[in-house]
């Protein structure tokens, strides 16, 4: 039996063999993980068929039972990467900051090469010290996974910037800011009848919202389209990295990206953010999305371990909290 003081929750779900952000409502202090396809695994290396953290353990740690090598026999190991992590609250949740040096190339999308980085297709990297290319520097981006050193930027065109990044640095945003929906950085804003909006990273955003642009005038001049500056728009189409509004920007400035240079210098980055619903307020705006759980697959360690198995296997789950910890 559940109380406030003693939860007892039992769960499924399909493996993406992603880590995977598990909302429990509630921080576990004890969690156990089955994965119910591997249970007769012989794989090389092993798959992971059993696992659980408790209260106390260092993050991405767990203990494992996985099957041995090439058998279907089983072996016990503690792993402290690529394990569990608990986390509660509205502030965002980074991974260790990579300090490999790294590239970015002038392309469309814009690739880094960064050494082991453990970043997978979907996640929201935050670049840093992109070298030569500082436009792009300290914004959330979308990314895809192409191999272990490389990654996508899956919406940032760089084939108009000077020069290519030589070095960078990255994070993955594993749990954003707990309230939706949220502030997007803007990367190109076209001028038609319909303007179409191009954000750094997958914006969220659903058809009707209204929302509100913002272009610093202390910089209209590096960033063009200031007319856009404050105005108000409908969603009237969607995809996962742009959206159109009812502005028609035809007679505004064309937008221009800030070299590195001026990104150098100071320049903020236009951006916009939900305001409303087409006639109503918008219910989500004060959304409390904080999360309360636990991170199956570690702080950016990408899929060690396996813990998160495979594409499609089914993983069973009992998660507890309790009055008394000792």
């Amino acid at each position: 039996m559940a109380t406030a003081e003693n939860i007892i929750v039992f769960g499924t779900f399909t493996s993406d063999a992603l880590p995977r952000n598990l909302d429990l409502g509630f921080v576990p202090h004890y969690f156990h993980m089955w994965n119910q396809t591997q249970q007769d695994a012989t794989d090389t290396p092993g798959r992971v068929k059993e696992a659980w953290w408790m209260q106390g353990m260092a993050d991405s740690a767990a203990f494992t039972i996985q099957n041995t090598d090439g058998a279907a026999t089983n072996q016990s190991e503690f792993i402290t990467a690529g394990g569990f992590v608990p986390r509660a609250g509205l502030e965002e949740v980074l991974s260790a900051a990579q300090t490999t040096a790294g590239a970015i190339t002038q392309a469309n999308p814009a690739r880094v090469t960064l050494t082991a980085h453990g970043f997978n297709t979907a996640d929201v990297v935050r670049l840093t010290g992109t070298t030569v290319m500082l436009q792009a520097s300290g914004m959330d981006y979308t990314i895809t996974r192409i191999d272990a050193n490389t990654f996508d930027l899956d919406n940032l065109d760089a084939t108009g910037f000077a020069a290519a990044a030589t070095a960078a640095s990255a994070r993955q945003v594993i749990v954003p800011r707990g309230y939706n929906p949220r502030r997007r950085s803007v990367l190109n804003i076209s001028q038609a009848a319909a303007a179409v909006v191009t954000t750094s990273e997958d914006h969220g955003y659903n058809l009707g919202d209204r929302i509100r642009f913002r272009v610093p005038r202390i910089t209209a001049a590096i960033w063009g389209m200031i007319e856009i500056d404050e105005l108000i728009g409908v969603i009237t189409a969607t995809t996962a990295g742009t959206f159109t509004v009812d502005i028609n920007s035809t007679g505004f400035t064309a937008f221009s990206f800030v070299t590195s240079a001026q990104a150098a210098a100071g320049a903020r980055y236009p951006d916009c953010v939900p305001v409303g619903e087409n006639a109503e307020d918008l219910d989500s705006a004060v959304n409390n999305a904080a999360f309360a759980g636990i991170r199956i697959g570690g702080l950016g360690d990408g899929n060690a371990d396996n813990l998160v198995g495979a594409n499609n296997d089914i993983i069973r789950f009992r998660a507890e909290r309790f009055p008394i910890i000792l």
